[in-house]
């Protein structure tokens, strides 16, 4: 990975969290593209694509960063790491650690860092605390904290300054794609609980309220979040900027479910308050044996976080008018 020379116009990715929902999206839509050689990095030692460069750390430990990245040589970083917490102060903190770490990493290996893009979300504009303006725009005020996206945000700021470093932030929303074990997972947490009403042979009753399952929401998909992060990575557009990235439609799962028990081919249930964090391990001799056939990550990562989706009585939905609005990148088809 390392290089005594870099032409100008070669770009080289460094996509951590590459086994995630956002980081796999950026590999994938990379991975092969003219004038792109790309590096994944996540804690697990296997690549995302078999034979592809590949650096196995924990971006929590700052030596083990500094080595691991010693002899990497990055223009463009693709930030998808993402360590969960309920706790929102100790979630910051830990959040905050692993881009400092990497990113001191990079600077003490000299590496040619261009341009840095950081993937946030709807939080920033207080969709965990409540009703907020909608749809949301990248101009809206700061929510209070503690939110690990206004550490982030301040991170790339300093170091932006410090080391001549553009950034952008991307801020997607219950981001949809192929990724297992992820807890933000929103597809894989929807699949296993379709598969698992049709296993025990009933119908497939939604987990939220009635007030949640009329709100508006909203997805983005990943193979739009892949193009958006290129986009992002070389358009002069997007530096130091903040930009919401989904895919410019909303639903609510009143309409939705009825949808997704068909696929699954169950019947659509009744509306059916339920605590999955509670519910779902009491099913475990269920869960695994449909897991399993499906190839699905043997449980659902989160399932407290998975629930809260379904609880949000508020509608939550975003501006596309900065970005894909105005045709920045492809949208979806």
């Amino acid at each position: 990975m390392k290089k005594s020379a870099q032409r100008e116009d070669s770009r080289v990715a460094l996509v951590t969290g590459s086994h995630g929902l956002s980081g796999r999206a950026v590999y994938e839509h990379l991975y092969g593209r003219p004038g792109w050689e790309v590096i994944g990095a996540s804690r697990r030692a296997e690549p995302t694509v078999a034979g592809a460069p590949h650096i196995a750390v924990n971006l929590a430990d700052r030596a083990a960063t500094r080595d691991a990245l010693a002899r990497c040589e990055p223009t463009n970083l693709f930030f998808g790491t993402y360590i969960a917490d309920h706790d929102l102060a100790r979630e910051a903190e830990v959040n905050r650690a692993i881009l400092v770490n990497t990113l001191d990493a990079l600077a003490t290996a000299h590496a040619p860092l261009r341009h840095v893009v950081i993937f946030h979300g709807a939080k920033a504009y207080g969709a965990h605390l409540g009703p907020f303006p909608t749809p949301a725009r990248e101009s809206a005020p700061a929510v209070p904290g503690p939110l690990l996206y206004h550490d982030q945000e301040r991170v790339l700021r300093e170091y932006g300054h410090q080391l001549g470093v553009t950034w952008t932030v991307l801020r997607p929303d219950c981001i949809c794609g192929p990724a297992l074990g992820s807890p933000i997972n929103l597809l894989l947490g929807v699949a296993v609980l379709a598969a698992l009403a049709r296993e025990r042979g009933e119908p497939l009753c939604f987990p939220g309220t009635a007030t949640s399952a009329r709100s508006l929401i909203q997805v983005t998909d990943t193979r739009l979040l892949g193009r958006a992060a290129e986009w992002a990575a070389i358009s002069p557009a997007a530096r130091d900027e903040i930009f919401n990235v989904t895919n410019g439609d909303v639903f609510r799962w009143e309409h939705m479910w009825p949808l997704i028990a068909d696929a699954f081919g169950v019947p659509a249930g009744h509306i059916a308050p339920a605590r999955l964090a509670e519910v779902m391990p009491r099913r475990e001799t269920y869960i695994l044996p449909i897991t399993s056939d499906m190839g699905l990550f043997a449980h659902i990562s989160d399932c407290r976080m998975l629930g809260g989706r379904f609880r949000h009585s508020w509608c939550c939905d975003s501006s596309e008018e900065r970005g894909n609005g105005r045709g920045a990148y492809p949208a979806m088809p």
